[in-house]
């Protein structure tokens, strides 16, 4: 299956300033009771302020390819763009316990600053084909996770009191979930899974101590 999404947005600034009144418009006259009589009467409508003039400083892109098992998003960022519009990596790290499609999930929340990037996901699953339970409750699908990043960033020194790290070496991680571990229904109609499994991060970005290289995750899907 192939899908592809595709987002782009423009970073403005205000030039001059709103000025202290603004227009003011009226409606005019109906025709009131009486034989010719002519009541006018005007309302005064709100105040609408005009729209400053706004200049283009940068702009974003962003795209999403859904090539199954395999999913790629990558992105730039041209211009002057402040700290909070750039990418921050895409992680989840420890704070998230849950795993998230498309994202990294040994990576910090906002370790990492980049105004260009790829990341690569594929994944497989195995569903039965290794193991048929013959039981309801338990039907582990085994599956396997190989994630890559990589980033970079033109001119770190212009966000200052900022500590920027970029992904300019390329940061890996492997895992492996077993989903549907635990399967049940739920009022009958409602089928939810649970299961977990584990995430290693290595390569240029690892870290010194073991457990600050693995992510614990646990997995939750629901059907019909």
């Amino acid at each position: 299956m192939f899908l592809t999404s595709a987002t782009a947005s423009q970073i403005f600034a205000k030039r001059g300033s709103w000025p202290e009144r603004g227009p003011r418009a009226c409606s005019a006259a109906g025709r009131a009771g009486g034989a010719g009589g002519v009541l006018d009467r005007r309302f005064p409508l709100p105040k609408v302020p005009p729209v400053p003039d706004l200049e283009i400083h940068g702009f974003l892109i962003r795209i999403r390819l859904n090539l199954r098992p395999l999913r790629i998003w990558f992105g730039f960022a041209k211009g002057d763009i402040p700290y909070h519009a750039l990418w921050n990596g895409q992680g989840t790290g420890k704070p998230v316990p849950r795993m998230i499609p498309t994202f990294m999930q040994t990576m910090g929340l906002y370790e990492f600053l980049n105004d260009r990037f790829a990341f690569v996901f594929l994944s497989h699953n195995f569903r039965k084909l290794l193991y048929k339970s013959p039981y309801k409750w338990l039907q582990p699908e085994p599956v396997f996770h190989q994630n890559f990043a990589w980033g970079n960033l033109r001119n770190p020194t212009e966000h200052q009191g900022i500590t920027t790290n970029t992904l300019n070496k390329g940061y890996w991680e492997s895992g492996f979930m077993l989903n549907n571990l635990i399967k049940f229904k739920y009022m009958k109609s409602l089928k939810i899974g649970l299961g977990g499994g584990v995430f290693f991060r290595y390569g240029y970005y690892h870290r010194d101590k073991f457990s600050e290289n693995v992510a614990y995750k646990f997995s939750f899907s629901i059907g019909v």
